[in-house]
């Protein structure tokens, strides 16, 4: 049996982490155990409830609270627990990897703080691999520290477009990348990445799960139109300004003036919580009219079921997106999907046969292609076929997790064969 231990830094619920627990679900578990450490506990009591970890811990230290003062996040940034501080360790041990006599140094640099908690609290496991869940500068590579200390590999999974020269530092410790796209391969190669380091593992999206004969619509987000059915289109996912919620709307408001028997709908909130980003989208409501024609459905984690209540899966990301996987799961729920050209979901949406793309911040293009949805049902159901086809032929769990796992194989007794 192999243990990986997997360190999952997102501050609030999201696809990152449902896609690592469908990984995890999905692994061999006469071969491989899963330990994870945590930002949250909500995040850790959905880990739990899987039934795919053995052991799940919430490590809140190393989380900087958005809304504290900024000489208090300085301050706690600088501290032993502090993410600069464990940069600038993880940055010595790569220089000790090139150096030798630096190794000397490294040997000084004290381990307390979250890697030292953490190597403490699993200190009766024997650990085999470390796994980020959240690329390479988010844990700000603590995982160097860990896998360094238990001597094993480390595995990082790329979900988005890293650059800068402290992402070439800390990405040097990694033994392999796993990446949600060939785009995203193509960014690390082009910032100095090996490309022999890089496997290109397409998102699961557990088929079982995002099931439209398991999880029926409910008709939540329907408005009463004497019986009709009104179409209902919605972008799903954490409010950022990134993802594209701000264009959403404006398109929003010109279909909803030329389909006014349409239904559109926000379902997300603010990763820390706090509603600036939510209060600012409503706002933009009202400025548009559409107060009162917009569903805000704030957070939720019964994602099958949202998507159950959606005609239109819409995704207008402002930026590339690594995989996007709310696409794909719209696409398992037989669900029309429309997508911003770019990044991942331009290598798996082709326009016109599982779903519709538009030019990424294009709210005017955004708004033809739902308006174009919203009128044709048959299209929508085209559409929705083709799309559970493409998911159940490319993206399925048990593929995916076959993947990872005959790379985990290697991987790890390539590195035992070393010592």
């Amino acid at each position: 049996m192999k243990r990986i231990y997997y360190i999952d830094c997102t501050p609030s619920f999201g696809g990152s982490l449902t896609t690592l627990a469908t990984m995890v679900r999905h692994l061999d578990p006469k071969k491989y155990l899963a330990v994870a450490v945590v930002s949250c506990h909500s995040n850790a009591e959905y880990l739990r409830n899987t039934g795919a970890f053995e052991r799940v811990v919430v490590d809140r230290a190393r989380m900087v609270k958005r809304n504290g003062k900024h000489a208090s996040r300085f301050i706690r940034s600088l501290s032993p627990s502090g993410s600069v501080g464990h940069t600038i360790t993880s940055t010595c041990l790569t220089l000790a990897k090139r150096f030798g006599p630096v190794a000397r140094l490294v040997g000084c640099v004290p381990t307390v703080g979250f890697a030292g908690r953490i190597a403490s609290t699993f200190s009766d496991l024997k650990i085999d691999g470390v796994y980020l869940n959240n690329g390479v500068s988010f844990s700000r590579n603590t995982g160097a520290l860990l896998a360094r200390r238990w001597n094993v590999p480390l595995f990082c999974k790329v979900q988005g477009f890293e650059s800068g020269r402290l992402v070439r530092i800390l990405a040097r410790p990694i033994d392999k990348f796993f990446v949600a796209s060939n785009a995203v391969a193509e960014h690390l190669v082009h910032i100095g990445c090996p490309p022999e380091h890089m496997t290109t593992v397409f998102e699961p999206v557990d088929t079982s799960l995002f099931d439209p004969d398991r999880v029926p619509a409910t008709g939540e987000f329907q408005i009463d139109r004497n019986g009709e059915h009104a179409p209902v289109f919605g972008i799903v996912g954490m409010l950022v300004d990134w993802k594209g919620q701000h264009v959403f709307l404006e398109a929003a408001a010109t279909v909803l003036s030329e389909s006014p028997h349409s239904v559109a709908v926000v379902v997300g909130d603010d990763p820390d919580m706090s509603g600036t980003r939510l209060k600012s989208l409503r706002e933009q409501a009202a400025e548009l009219g559409i107060a009162d024609k917009v569903v805000f459905a704030g957070f939720r984690d019964d994602v099958p079921r949202v998507l159950a209540n959606l005609d239109i899966v819409v995704h207008a990301s402002v930026r590339p997106e690594p995989f996007g996987t709310i696409i794909a799961e719209g696409m398992a729920m037989r669900k029309a999907v429309v997508a911003a050209r770019d990044g991942g979901p331009a290598e798996y949406v082709e326009h016109g046969k599982n779903g519709l793309l538009h030019e990424p911040g294009s709210a005017e293009q955004l708004a033809a292609a739902i308006t174009t949805l919203v009128r044709d049902a048959g299209l929508r159901q085209r559409l929705g076929e083709n799309g559970r086809t493409t998911v159940l032929e490319n993206f399925s769990a048990e593929s995916h997790a076959m993947k990872v796992q005959t790379t985990f194989d290697a991987v790890i007794e390539a590195h035992r064969s070393r010592i």
